[in-house]
């Protein structure tokens, strides 16, 4: 399942990578899994939107028959 996925890129001198560039800042932090037509979504995001988000997002994926949000806002 491509949902929330980055496809890889090569990292050239004065750049960063994606977790390098993220680092520290970051809250939000989502883990996605399926099983049978049914997502998972867990972690952490840094709003009831960006929680929203990510649960619309993942519904949207052709197959997906219905999804689960454990994911927690933390302030």
């Amino acid at each position: 399942m491509a949902l929330l996925g980055i496809a890889g890129c090569a990292v050239t001198r004065d750049q960063e990578s994606v977790g390098g560039y993220l680092g520290d800042s970051a809250n939000t932090a989502i883990s996605v899994g399926t099983l049978k037509g049914t997502v998972m979504l867990s972690g952490f995001a840094r709003s009831t939107s960006e929680r929203n988000t990510a649960e619309n997002l993942a519904r949207g994926v052709q197959g997906i028959k219905a999804a689960k949000n454990a994911i927690v806002v933390t302030p």
